[in-house]
């Protein structure tokens, strides 16, 4: 790498809920990312992590975990559920599409519908998308929480879903993709996504799931992804645990564009 290039650092995490919140503030407070991602976050919890972290976050509902009668909730029942984007840089641009309404919508229902703890898809799917401006260049981070499915094992709906992610993607400036991808690494849904993007997490990670954490125990499935396309080259590329049910991803990412850039200009 370039010695006068900076890199954007980036950091993802499903952070499960509320359950680990303050292990999750203190590992993000030392890592200093510049963009943060994360998945499984309240909306009611984003104030204390931009407060900690003096960083603003941009959230994107994907179900509403509430303590009603008909719905299983095992976690606190606080709320909004989601994505979340969280930075310090200047955001030039954001959006978000929904990608899969759940089923248990009604026509005219514009918020998510109650999560419940036992249909782990009922719950709407969303991609989120912000560009943040940063050594003199825009990058694009995007981040999802993908269709889950039993065992990790590709189903119909998950190819669905991913050509209609795909869609919303292709009109998404060039762009690094982050997330819980409930499709384990060396199956047909994560196939697809390497694919189109380079596959980012080193091949000697065997585990992006943490069993100190997780309710299954100890697996060793790489369900969390780190995508890029060609404008964008990764390194450091981690994984830690520790924090949660899955283990973050960090990573160092540089423009190419910025590296040309620099190199006619000297």
């Amino acid at each position: 790498m370039s010695g006068n290039r900076i890199p954007l650092k980036l950091a993802c995490l499903n952070i499960e809920n509320s359950r680990h919140l303050s292990l999750v503030t203190a590992f993000l407070r030392q890592l200093r990312a510049d963009v943060v991602c994360l998945q499984e976050v309240y909306q009611a919890s984003l104030p204390q992590l931009e407060r900690a972290l003096q960083m603003r976050a941009v959230f994107v509902p994907m179900s509403d975990v509430r303590a009603a009668d008909g719905y299983h909730i095992v976690d606190e029942p606080l709320g909004l559920m989601g994505l979340a984007v969280m930075t310090k840089l200047p955001v030039k641009q954001q959006h978000h599409r929904y990608y899969d309404r759940a089923y248990r919508r009604t026509p005219d229902q514009e918020w998510p519908i109650f999560y419940d703890q036992n249909i782990p898809n009922s719950l709407d799917r969303a991609v989120l998308w912000l560009t943040v401006e940063h050594d003199g260049q825009d990058y694009t981070i995007a981040t999802t929480h993908f269709t889950w499915s039993q065992w990790g094992d590709p189903t119909p709906k998950q190819f669905r879903d991913l050509d209609k992610m795909f869609d919303i993607l292709a009109d998404v400036p060039p762009h690094v993709l982050c997330g819980d991808f409930n499709a384990p690494r060396g199956r047909e849904t994560w196939r697809r996504l390497a694919e189109r993007y380079t596959d980012n997490i080193p091949p000697e990670v065997k585990t992006t799931l943490d069993g100190r954490f997780h309710k299954a125990g100890q697996l060793e499935l790489v369900v969390d992804g780190l995508f890029s396309q060609p404008e964008y080259q990764l390194s450091g590329v981690e994984v830690i645990a520790g924090l949660s049910d899955h283990q973050a991803v960090v990573a160092d990412v540089y423009h190419r564009h910025s590296a040309a850039h620099r190199h006619r200009h000297r």
